[in-house]
């Protein structure tokens, strides 16, 4: 069984320039224009997969009076996504968020000296709203992996075990 016949173009050559013209335009002209056409959509799928829209992360996280985790305050400016979100301040992680059906909204702020988390739920919080939904985008690496970006909030003041205080106000777009 044959494969079917591709488009018929019609070959001349120019009297004038000796060139081969397909339909009236060469070859050259033929290319360039292609490439004119395709390279808007080359950039905006280059664009998608590099995530363009990029991470957007506002707020502060701030605790005082504490004798483990000290005071302090910091401006969130990335985040990544986990089992929840971690809220980041230069590259350092300083609040994981968490929104768990079964076990509530929950937060959880690093142990500075390597020892376990401190994790704080609604009971702990005269303050604990969280909200995280995928938005929609997927990411597709290399055909390979799939990862949906997530986008939300969290708003906290909640009261710390050992005294003091911590207080959270963020949102988030497109962590992945």
């Amino acid at each position: 069984m044959g494969t079917a016949p591709g488009p018929v173009w019609r070959t001349t050559v120019s009297s004038t320039t000796g060139r081969r013209l397909l339909r009236g335009r060469s070859v050259l002209q033929i290319r360039r224009v292609g490439a004119r056409q395709t390279l808007p959509l080359v950039v905006t799928l280059a664009c998608l997969a590099a995530a363009c829209s990029g991470t957007k992360v506002t707020g502060t996280v701030s605790v005082s009076g504490n004798p483990t985790l000290g005071t302090w305050s910091k401006t969130v400016d990335g985040c990544e996504k986990a089992d929840g979100i971690t809220l980041l301040s230069g590259g350092t992680a300083v609040l994981a968020v968490s929104s768990d059906p079964v076990a509530g909204n929950s937060i959880e702020l690093p142990n500075p000296t390597g020892g376990a988390p401190t994790q704080l739920f609604a009971n702990n919080c005269r303050t604990l709203q969280v909200d995280t939904h995928f938005n929609g985008t997927t990411i597709t690496n290399d055909n390979v992996s799939h990862d949906q970006e997530v986008d939300g909030s969290v708003d906290a003041d909640c009261d710390l075990p050992g005294g003091g205080t911590v207080t959270a106000s963020a949102s988030f777009a497109n962590c992945l």
